[in-house]
C-alpha cells in the first residue's frame, strides 16, 4: 500500500501543476513561514502576513492557528512543502489505515485519493489548498485510529490530541472516541486526560493569541451567523468533488455509516463523521477536509464488504 500510495501521489504532483488561484489562508500560512525562516517570531509573522501581504486585519484570537504545525513547516525547505504534503500527509495516511484494517487494505487508497484531490484539484476551477492546517491534522487522527485498532487507548488518544493542536476542529473527533470508548466499555480515563491537556493547551493558546491582536473585529469573517443550513453540511461532505458533488458527497458519508454501522470494530473510524454537524453552527466548507478522507476510506470497507463479506458476515447471514 505504502508503494502504491507512492505511485498515485508521484504520478499526481507531476500531472496536476500548481494552480494560479490559491486559497488565501494557503497564502498567508506560506508567507507565515517565510517571515519565520527571516527570524520573526510566530505571532508577529501570522500577523504581518496577513495584514501587510493581503489586506487583512486579524482583530480576533480566533483568527490565529496554532502555530503547532508552522514549527514544523519553518524547518522544511520551501521548494519541499508540497513534496512533504505528498509524502506526510497522503502516503502516511494510505499506511496507516492500511494497518488499522489489514484485511481490507486497499480501502486505504481512496482516503490517499481524496486528500490529493482535496489539496490541488484536476478542476481548473479549483485551487491549492494543500497548505490549510485541516488537511495536515488527517495522518494524526490516522495514527489515532491505528492505535484504538491495536487496542493501545493511550496512544490513540495522544495522536488526536496532537490533531486537535494542530486545529481545534478536531476536537469533534476527541469527544466522539471518547463516547465510543463509553460505549465499547474501553478505558475512559485516557479520553478525559487527553480531553483536559488539550483544553488547557488551547486556553494558553488563545490567550497568548488574543493578546497579540488589537482586540478589534478585524477583518475575520463572522462564525456563528454564518451557518446557512443544510447547504452547510452538504459543503462540508462535498469538499473539491467533482459534480454533482452534493449528491456523490452524501452518497459518500452514507456509505461510511454504513461501514461503522455493519462492524463495530471499526466505530472509532467514525471518530471525524461528525464535523459537517458543525455546519449548524457555522458555514466553513474547508472544515470538510478533515471527515472526507475518512468518509471515503469508510465507504471503500462497505464496498468491499458488500464485494467480497468476511467470514463473520457470511456465518452471520446466514443465521438470519
Amino acid at each position: 500500500m505504502a508503494g502504491i500510495a507512492t505511485v498515485m501521489a508521484a504520478l499526481y504532483g507531476v500531472l496536476v501543476p500548481p494552480t494560479r488561484l490559491k486559497l488565501i489562508d494557503h497564502i498567508g500560512y506560506r508567507d507565515t513561514v517565510a517571515r519565520m525562516r527571516g527570524g520573526q517570531d510566530y505571532y508577529s509573522a501570522y500577523l504581518d502576513a496577513f495584514g501587510e501581504g493581503l489586506g487583512i486585519d486579524i482583530g480576533q484570537a480566533r483568527g490565529v492557528r496554532a502555530p503547532t504545525i508552522f514549527l514544523v513547516w519553518r524547518w522544511i525547505p520551501d521548494d519541499a512543502l508540497y513534496l512533504t504534503y505528498l509524502g506526510g500527509v497522503v502516503v502516511l495516511t494510505a499506511v496507516l489505515l492500511a494497518l488499522a484494517v489489514p484485511e481490507r487494505p486497499f480501502a486505504s487508497l481512496a482516503a490517499a485519493g481524496y486528500l490529493l484531490v482535496a489539496g490541488r484539484s484536476f478542476e481548473q476551477a479549483h485551487i491549492d489548498a494543500w497548505m490549510l492546517c485541516e488537511i495536515w491534522t488527517v495522518p494524526a487522527l490516522a495514527g489515532g485510529i491505528l492505535a484504538w485498532r491495536r487496542g493501545r487507548d493511550g496512544a490513540a488518544v495522544a495522536c488526536i490530541v496532537v490533531a486537535v493542536l494542530i486545529r481545534e476542529i478536531a476536537a469533534v473527533a476527541l469527544l466522539t472516541g471518547a463516547l465510543v470508548a463509553l460505549l465499547r466499555r474501553r478505558p475512559l480515563r485516557p479520553w478525559v486526560v487527553g480531553t483536559v491537556v488539550a483544553a488547557g493547551a488551547w486556553a494558553v493558546l488563545m490567550a497568548v493569541a488574543a493578546s497579540q491582536v488589537a482586540g478589534s473585529d478585524g477583518d475575520v469573517p463572522p462564525l456563528l451567523s454564518s451557518a446557512r443550513f443544510p447547504i452547510s453540511i452538504l459543503e462540508m461532505m462535498s469538499w473539491h468533488l467533482p459534480e454533482p458533488r452534493w449528491a456523490l458527497g452524501i452518497l459518500v458519508f452514507a456509505g461510511a455509516a454504513l461501514a461503522v454501522h455493519r462492524s463495530r470494530d471499526l466505530a472509532i473510524g467514525g471518530i471525524a463523521l461528525a464535523i459537517p454537524l458543525l455546519g449548524l453552527l457555522a458555514g466553513r466548507s474547508y472544515w470538510g477536509i478533515i471527515p472526507g478522507p475518512f468518509a471515503w476510506w469508510l465507504a471503500a470497507v462497505a464496498v468491499s464488504q458488500i464485494l467480497r463479506p468476511d467470514a463473520a458476515f457470511q456465518e452471520d447471514a446466514r443465521r438470519v
